[in-house]
């Protein structure tokens, strides 16, 4: 569909109930992409889904990502079930920030708390932090702990120049690592593309080997720390429209 935000489009039917999202680099767009799946999963199923964060870094106790989902739910006043094990307050790699804040993360806790969510909800989105190779804990990538928790990888990549080469590289490193790649969604999609998003939408399947499962557009205001009200309004409303085509 096209609204006055942009493009945005889904081709979600075959996605898995339980997934892992990754992105291509960090600030691709993987909170909202993670927005995406669990909506479309509550408006046609009727269900509360659940949403996991291994460990968010960067913001105070209750911020970031998480609380990000919580207000856009609040806004579709649709429930969904949120779960972070760890927070840690440096905007650095789980690790790194476990590390200088004298913690330690446990990749058991987490599939601890994916195991009950699992029993309990139908759909389960799992968001990594940054990429696929991302340390989460000593000798633990995000790539490990999709593994871990048996669960196929969704990546959102930029719908900038450049997306294609590291589009590849995360699809290349996911199946290196024996992990299932379901497909790409592209987020961030501009009002007006150049012909490099133009170029880059049309290659990215062929060039990637894996499905282009959506694009969603770019919305002034729309930031995961601080979300501005009208942008989660605007999210909101293009996400329930799409379900309807």
């Amino acid at each position: 569909m096209t609204s006055e935000f942009g493009s945005l489009e889904f081709s979600f039917a075959e996605l898995p109930k339980k997934v892992f999202v990754t992105g291509t680099d960090t600030g691709v767009g993987k909170t909202v992409v993670s927005c995406a799946i669990l909506l479309k999963s509550a408006i046609e199923t009727g269900q509360t889904p659940a949403y996991l964060k291994p460990a968010q870094t960067g913001v105070a106790a209750g911020e970031g990502d998480a609380a990000f989902v919580r207000k856009l739910f609040e806004q579709c006043e649709i429930d969904v079930d949120i779960e972070v094990p760890y927070e840690l307050a440096e905007a650095l790699a789980p690790l790194v920030a476990a590390e200088r804040a004298g913690k330690d993360l446990d990749t058991n806790v987490v599939a601890s708390v994916f195991a009950e969510l699992a029993e309990s909800h139908e759909v389960v989105v799992v968001e990594g932090a940054g990429g696929l190779l991302v340390p989460f804990a000593p000798g633990v990538l995000m790539a490990d702990l999709a593994s871990v928790l048996g669960l196929p990888v969704v990546i959102t990549c930029s719908p900038l120049l450049g997306t294609l080469n590291h589009s590849r590289l995360t699809v290349e490193s996911a199946l290196a690592r024996g992990l299932e790649v379901v497909g790409v969604v592209i987020s961030g999609w501009p009002a007006h593309p150049g012909i490099a998003e133009e170029t880059n939408r049309e290659r990215l399947a062929d060039f990637t080997g894996v499905p282009l499962l959506g694009v969603i557009p770019e919305i002034a205001g729309l930031d995961t720390e601080a979300p501005n009200a009208l942008a989660l309004k605007a999210l909101a409303g293009d996400l329930r429209k799409s379900d309807e085509n």
